[in-house]
């Protein structure tokens, strides 16, 4: 059963530009103007049914329409959420380049303690949408999820982005509050292509407890198959993680959320409009847990003793 805060991979935003290759739809987007959807009424349909008889076109707008009307059929992935968790958000983007969009739906619990994410995309035919397995499953993504982020008004969320062998990679932070004595922070690279691709890059645990005067904070720090005994090696790991990667621009999506009282068919115009893979802001984060754990434990003059654990 799962767990955290999702929190983004995007501590701040510097401004300075790198250069990516544009991806096929956003080349579209240079050449045409603002989208607009006529808006349909919102099915309660479990999917959207293509017609075979229509020849499918790979246009932008072709895929918005399809995916405008494919409203019951996500809604549909939700309903067994939707009393437990918060109004779900959604976004519009090309995250593996390939030309065909994909829609992420992602809800949080309204303690904060559990998310889930589906994920979608146009079809190689351009006739329908569908969902995307996860790690080769067909299930909710439950680690490193995007979430419709808090941090700025017109809710657009800015990811790190790098390149291997001609996939692109996203940076996702994960990060769990289990009460006042146990949390973690885990970073996990996501690729889009052939279904979502889940890679653990590592990440720490940390079980506390009152002694006497002080805080114990019993700590974990791990990669896959390791455990470090070290801050220093752990954080070498993370840090280099990425250099056999080629570096690109941050990606920015803009979230929308997922209502019956939303116009769907508007808001997934307006967030394919914000979808920029080419951000000339730079998503920056820090793998210092105690830039997040020091807040919670060394407060109030509080003495806090971190102790790494070996098993």
């Amino acid at each position: 059963m799962k767990k955290r805060i999702a929190v983004f991979v995007a501590a701040g935003m510097l401004l300075t530009a790198t250069s990516c290759s544009k991806a096929p739809v956003e080349s579209q987007k240079e050449t045409q103007p603002e989208t607009t959807v006529t808006s349909t009424t919102q099915s309660e349909e479990s999917a959207y049914v293509p017609d075979t008889e229509k020849q499918y076109s790979s246009d932008v707008d072709a895929q918005i329409e399809i995916i405008a009307n494919s409203y019951g059929f996500i809604k549909s992935d939700y309903s067994a959420y939707l009393e437990a968790y918060s109004l779900p958000s959604f976004a519009v983007a090309d995250l593996n380049h390939n030309g065909r969009l994909e829609v992420i739906v992602s809800a949080i619990t309204t303690s904060g303690a559990l998310s889930n994410t589906f994920y979608y995309e146009i079809s190689e035919d351009y006739s329908t949408l569908e969902r995307l397995r996860v790690d080769g499953e067909d299930k909710p993504d439950e680690a490193g999820d995007f979430l419709m982020s808090k941090n700025n008004e017109d809710h657009t969320s800015l990811y790190a982005c790098y390149m291997k062998d001609g996939e692109y990679y996203y940076l996702l932070e994960d990060v769990y509050n289990g009460g006042w004595s146990y949390k973690f922070i885990m970073y996990y690279a996501y690729s889009f292509n052939n279904g979502v691709n889940r890679n653990f890059v590592g990440g720490c645990e940390f079980s506390a407890e009152q002694v006497d005067d002080k805080t114990v904070v019993n700590t974990w720090l791990r990669a896959p198959n390791v455990l470090f005994d070290s801050d220093e090696s752990y954080l070498e790991h993370l840090n280099t993680f990425w250099d056999d990667y080629e570096k690109q621009s941050s990606c920015e999506i803009k979230w929308m959320e997922l209502s019956d009282d939303t116009d769907f068919a508007a808001a997934v115009a307006e967030s394919y409009d914000g979808f920029n893979p080419n951000s000339r802001h730079q998503a920056t984060i820090t793998y210092d847990y105690h830039y997040f754990t020091d807040r919670i434990w060394a407060v109030d003059g509080t003495e806090c003793e971190y102790v790494l654990q070996d098993s």
